[in-house]
């Protein structure tokens, strides 16, 4: 586009307009992982208390927005925050033994998200009936990319449904209270819950956090050498 005096007018990058967006803005990073209800630390009916303990023990209510659902005996959770809530809260996974889930799979992670889809953390029992880890599924042929994006994209879909009902009514007890009928097609179901905690193309929580948490050790070819090379001179 031209400027008022006929010159060209530099074009934008992708990056400037990203930069530009992000501007005054704290970058979002949203996980979402699986996994199955720890039976000894909560019970199915309120999953979600550890959760919400830990958000109050942290005093980070406010900063942390998201969607953890129970069905039967698995969880899928959405949880959008910074990069250093979202750490310390699959630590506490792992380090608590009272955590209410467990054999947690992180199928995504993503940094740098320019703004939330979800208003508010909220976490729901759902009641359905379906497969479980004792039994046997049926081989599942969808690429695990392919199967990851169709869950997390229907999870994000709920969350703008949710953000729509905060915005024109200001309460979203009415829809999470009646998630299962309003938008069932885009709930996750249990089998597909299954595949992936079965699976072994996805992280464990422990993997996870070995491989972008734990500190980097780097073993130089030149350190498994005896004696000690000499350094170079120049």
């Amino acid at each position: 586009m031209a400027d008022d005096g006929g010159n060209e007018a530099p074009r934008l990058s992708l990056l400037e307009v990203i930069q530009d967006k992000l501007q005054n803005k704290e970058p979002i990073t949203r996980l979402f992982l699986v996994a199955k209800v720890n039976e000894l630390g909560a019970s199915r009916a309120d999953v979600g208390a550890w959760v919400r303990n830990w958000l109050k023990k942290e005093q980070i209510e406010k900063d942390v927005t998201g969607l953890l659902l129970t069905l039967g005996p698995f969880c899928v959770h959405i949880l959008e925050s910074s990069t250093r809530n979202v750490v310390s809260y699959l630590r506490a996974l792992q380090t608590d033994k009272d955590a209410s889930l467990e054999d947690v799979k992180v199928l995504c992670c993503t940094e740098q998200n320019p703004h939330r889809v979800f208003p508010t953390w909220a976490s729901r029992l759902l009641s359905v009936q379906g497969a479980s880890l004792g039994t046997e599924l049926e081989h599942d042929t969808t690429p695990p990319a392919d199967a990851v994006w169709t869950t997390y994209s229907n999870m994000l879909k709920i969350g703008n449904r949710i953000s729509t009902v905060k915005q024109s009514l200001g309460s979203i007890d009415g829809l999470l209270n009646t998630l299962k009928s309003q938008v069932s097609d885009l709930l996750p179901t249990n089998e597909q819950l299954a595949i992936f905690l079965a699976s072994p193309n996805y992280l464990t929580l422990a993997d996870y956090l070995d491989v972008y948490d734990a500190p980097v050790h780097i073993l130089l070819e030149n350190e498994l050498v005896w004696p000690v090379q000499a350094g170079l001179t120049y």
